[in-house]
């Protein structure tokens, strides 16, 4: 019995819950639960005739009819009374705007102070015209809250359509959230491009390049579109006017002063997209006819834009008229596609400077299109807010890659095999120069025994100046590495310095010690080995390094060609021999049997193919037969695990 109690004064509980809930939504207009986006279409309206706030709240004359639309025609504000509750446990404040959002102002009862607060908000009166300032009011979770807001609309009162008489809730916090967010993404944005910018400016005050001045032009105008786009220009311009009108379906249609600039923004991006086509691919001179279409067709873009920004400054434009924007986008559209099909065409001829064009246009190429049939679909990209940002996030990104990919191209037309050959020749003049200096000084001596000791001091010195000689090369070798993009040049450079290093390593010796004709065999083995594995990191850890020795000593005259075909047949060993080698090991011998002395330089590595070597062409190769032909000497190569080079001469 008592459970039986219980149960029915429960239900008659929920019962009066639910009953005093259904009764404060009778008494609202509007029941506000959720913190997004909420709206209220049918409001009670009070066409205004100079009526201040205390007529239109004591005066019982004064009627308000509820409608979901309402004529403006000749008059320039109308009132809007509503009560609004909400179903959460506690206060909140949201953000209230009207349609049209230009100059509205709301009046609440203010219960803490006790009195009713007024506060305008809109484009209209914000402190810049491309974000409006929203007005905003706090509903009590307890009791209804009654708003009036007086709306003006001055700027449509032309219109022959009715307007949709709506209001618009939203959590205050999600709105500056969301205001944050775009902020924070148009900053990085800016941020990025700006990068570019700089680097790139760099280069053109350096090398003067057009491409690189069109390309500095697209990131400009880029700056422009992504900040007007973003609605962020109010940094930096501040106009108050609205272009609007109501069309049929009673909505609103208003563009903005920022479009002006966004437009500009745009056809800058457009204009130094097109120049930068014609000056990477040289479409002036490889593709006349084509030149002349994009030509044309830039400067038809560039004369609508004019006329379509002077129109819309000067509201010629009725902003209902979809015509002359999708017309402008047709004709952007119709560039791109041009601008593809000149790529395309370079394709066709094999051209390198097309490949990395199109590779550098595919991305921004399907953003553009996508932001395109966006703003043909919708009017505008609010739906897709993050594209523009993205579309020239793209093209300063990929269009800096092809720049930098025309570049080393460049850098690749230039020879590297002339500059070693010329580095050569520089070598043996001065070695040529050196023998010449030794041997009138020998000759001039010869039979003077007792100038025996000044003559080793002279040839010491000659030696001394030689190594000086070949390092100041070395170091300029070493200089212009740095200033060389492309890997290959790079390697090859590097090449010639081990080359030269290994000479000067012969005259360093003879400098040092008193024998100044011959140098220890050991010892410029061992240096040149240990000092390419060094070169290419290895250690003593992870290298094991063998070499074997029966001769102490060795001719200079033969020293030097012997050093030049070491260093290339180690330095081929550490570039192909253990790509796949856990355990890399390299065995250096060097023997003499009679009138005859043999050089083998052996790894454990994959092996080279000897056929390719027969038939290799290369620098290196040529060097080694080149030298074994100046010791009178002889080649050979074997494969069995491994690479061996044996070369035999004479002793």
């Amino acid at each position: 019995m008592k459970n039986s109690k219980q149960l029915i004064y429960k239900n008659l509980y929920i019962i009066f819950l639910v009953m005093a809930t259904l009764s404060v939504k009778a008494q609202v207009d509007h029941y506000i639960e959720t913190d997004q986006f909420s709206k209220l279409d049918t409001v009670a309206i009070l066409i205004d005739n100079n009526y201040s706030f205390q007529e239109v709240l004591s005066n019982d004359d004064l009627e308000f009819t509820k409608k979901t639309t309402i004529s403006v025609k000749d008059i320039s504000h109308y009132w809007i009374k509503c009560n609004v509750a909400t179903s959460f446990a506690y206060d909140k404040r949201f953000s209230i705007w009207t349609n049209p959002m230009f100059d509205s102002e709301l009046y609440y009862f203010d219960e803490d102070n006790k009195k009713w607060q007024s506060q305008r908000g809109g484009y209209l009166i914000a402190d810049f015209a491309s974000i409006p300032k929203y007005i905003s009011c706090i509903f009590k979770a307890d009791e209804p809250t009654t708003i009036y807001i007086k709306v003006n609309v001055k700027d449509i009162n032309h219109s022959e359509n009715e307007l949709e008489t709506s209001i618009y809730f939203q959590n205050e916090s999600i709105i500056k959230a969301n205001l944050k967010k775009d902020f924070n993404v148009w900053l990085i944005t800016i941020a990025i491009v700006l990068a570019f910018l700089m680097y790139n400016l760099y280069w053109y005050v350096l090398i003067r390049e057009k491409v690189y001045l069109y390309y500095l032009i697209i990131l400009i105008g880029g700056i422009v579109y992504i900040t007007s786009s973003s609605f962020f220009m109010h940094y930096f311009v501040s106009v108050k006017s609205i272009n609007a009108v109501i069309l049929t379906d009673h909505s609103i249609r208003h563009k903005l002063p920022f479009f002006i600039h966004t437009l500009f923004g745009a056809a800058v991006v457009i204009f130094g997209f097109v120049q930068f086509t014609r000056a990477y691919l040289k479409v002036k001179n490889n593709f006349p006819k084509w030149d002349k279409f994009l030509k044309y067709s830039l400067l038809f873009f560039s004369i609508t834009q004019v006329l379509y920004i002077i129109a819309e400054h000067f509201r010629w434009i009725n902003p209902s008229n979809e015509l002359v924007p999708t017309a402008n986008n047709l004709i952007i559209l119709f560039i791109l596609v041009l601008i593809l099909i000149i790529g395309f065409k370079g394709y066709t001829k094999k051209t390198r400077e097309s490949i990395y064009f199109l590779k550098a246009l595919f991305l921004p190429i399907i953003i553009m299109l996508g932001l395109l049939i966006s703003m043909m679909s919708t009017g505008d990209n609010t739906g897709l807010k993050i594209l523009p940002n993205l579309a020239i996030l793209s093209i300063t990104i990929t269009f800096a890659i092809a720049l930098v990919a025309k570049v080393n191209l460049i850098k690749k037309e230039l020879s590297t095999e002339k500059f070693e050959k010329q580095s050569i020749v520089a070598l043996n003049e001065i070695e040529k120069e050196r023998n010449l200096r030794l041997e009138e000084k020998i000759e001039y001596n010869k039979n003077e025994v007792a100038a025996a000791q000044h003559i080793k001091l002279l040839m010491k010195e000659l030696h001394h100046r030689v190594k000086n000689n070949l390092q100041i090369v070395s170091s300029l070798l070493s200089l212009q590495s740095f200033r060389i993009k492309d890997q290959k040049a790079i390697d090859a450079v590097k090449e010639g310095q081990h080359r030269i290093e290994a000479m000067s390593l012969i005259h360093q010796k003879l400098y040092i010690q008193d024998n100044i004709t011959q140098v220890d065999i050991n010892e410029f083995i061992t240096d040149i080995a240990e000092s390419l594995m060094q070169a290419y990191g290895y250690d003593n850890n992870s290298f094991q390094l063998q070499i074997n020795v029966n001769q102490e000593l060795l001719d200079v005259d033969k020293a030097i060609p012997l050093s030049i075909i070491i260093n290339e047949l180690i330095t081929n060993a550490f570039k192909y021999a253990y790509t796949t080698v856990k355990n890399p090991k390299l065995s250096i011998s060097f023997s003499k049997q009679k009138a005859q002395a043999s050089l083998t330089v052996e790894d454990n590595g994959i092996g080279i193919n000897i056929d390719d070597w027969k038939t290799n062409d290369g620098y290196g190769k040529e060097l080694i037969q080149t030298f074994t032909e100046q010791l009178e000497g002889t080649l050979s190569l074997s494969v069995n695990k491994g690479t061996l080079f044996k070369i035999v001469f004479p002793f």
